[in-house]
């Protein structure tokens, strides 16, 4: 006798389309926007100076112009600016970007990308102008004109690699613009501004990491294999 089944778990067709949508869903990729902290505490001109440049902040001024350059008597400036982490995320790319919105002088040298740490607290303090994690060289260059600017490719990966090992659910972290090569000595009042003068426009994008093919898309895919085992048996 040729016994022909009829396929009673899940008609083929229907089975493909859910897989498809469990896939999917399950594949994409979460984003999410993080605005820097609002008003001035988000963003710090970070003076070097106690009568010498001599490479380490001495004074954050949340309520100064967002300066990485010199002023005319004495100090060397970075800007800092800072973030908070909310929910974990596993980051596969991280952007950082701001407003180059303003310039003192005609400065000589680029400014580079900094992140400097991650902290419970979002007070921006003095040490910041030392931040030593390179994210990202000539992020503005003195050929560049006044614009909103943005990570490069390595720059992204490398924030991002940044933010996996360090970041700390609901805590803080910190980017620092500084000046390349590193002014040793004041140069007058010249550098870039940065942000809205004395409060932050900056912003990070983060993309999270593909999570694997959830259980259930994996169930289904386990259906319509048995369904072609039973269609076969019965054929």
């Amino acid at each position: 006798m040729n016994m022909k089944s009829k396929n009673t778990i899940l008609p083929k067709s229907l089975a493909l389309s859910l897989l498809a949508f469990f896939m999917v869903e399950s594949l994409s990729q979460a984003a999410v926007i993080i605005d820097g902290v609002a008003g001035q505490e988000g963003s710090s001109r970070i003076r070097d100076w106690d009568g010498t440049v001599d490479g380490d902040g001495d004074l954050s001024q949340t309520e100064q112009a967002n300066l990485v350059g010199s002023l005319s008597w004495g100090p060397v400036t970075h800007a800092a600016y800072s973030f908070q982490l909310t929910q974990k995320f596993n980051v596969e790319e991280a952007d950082f970007s701001i407003s180059w919105t303003g310039t003192f002088g005609s400065p000589t040298w680029n400014v580079d990308v900094y992140a400097s740490r991650v902290d419970a607290s979002g007070t921006i303090i003095a040490s910041d102008f030392e931040a030593s994690n390179l994210i990202m060289e000539n992020f503005v260059t003195t050929t560049d004109s006044q614009g909103n600017f943005s990570l490069d490719s390595g720059g992204k990966l490398a924030l991002a690699d940044f933010l996996n090992a360090n970041w700390e659910e609901d805590s803080y972290v910190f980017i620092t613009l500084k000046t390349n090569p590193l002014l040793t000595a004041q140069a007058g009042s010249t550098g870039y501004i940065f942000g809205g003068g004395t409060t932050a426009d900056g912003q990070l994008f983060l993309t999270e990491v593909a999570p694997e093919p959830s259980t259930l898309g994996l169930l289904f895919a386990g259906i319509i294999v048995m369904a072609a085992k039973r269609k076969k048996l019965f054929a």
